[in-house]
């Protein structure tokens, strides 16, 4: 009798603590994503900083010059349909950065803090990442 009972708990404790192991897979999949985005939105703006010249900020694609030791670079970063956050550096294949995304937006400041056009970056304060959406991690 005592072994009955036990089972039939441990079959109705068993189905929780699977639920619970799975959502807990899903929670630490989905912090990964919202760290790594940040890490890559963060690095989008200090790119964005240095840009001496804006081809494109929109549609999913920020393409910019920057000046180095070495030149003028164009640096392009690029949303794909599958939602990969994609960049890349001319000449050079373009390399996945962070994903999937649904979208995300970029924000530009002069030196009193008003909101400003992305498309002359010499005239920035900061540039900061103000939305971005992630799709559900598998």
């Amino acid at each position: 009798m005592a072994a009955l009972l036990l089972s039939l708990v441990a079959a109705g404790v068993a189905p929780l603590v699977v639920t619970g192991d799975q959502v807990y897979g899903e929670a630490w999949r989905q912090q990964e994503m919202v760290r790594n985005a940040r890490v890559v939105l963060d690095q989008i703006a200090v790119d964005f900083r240095r840009a001496v010249a804006v081809h494109r900020a929109s549609g999913g694609v920020l393409r910019f010059d920057l000046t180095d030791g070495s030149g003028v670079r164009t640096v392009e970063y690029v949303l794909r349909p599958d939602g990969d956050l994609t960049y890349q550096v001319t000449p050079g294949s373009p390399q996945p950065l962070a994903g999937p995304f649904r979208s995300f937006e970029m924000a530009c400041y002069d030196a009193q803090g008003a909101t400003l056009s992305c498309a002359d970056p010499l005239s920035l304060a900061s540039v900061r990442p103000v939305s971005y959406t992630h799709l559900r991690a598998h």
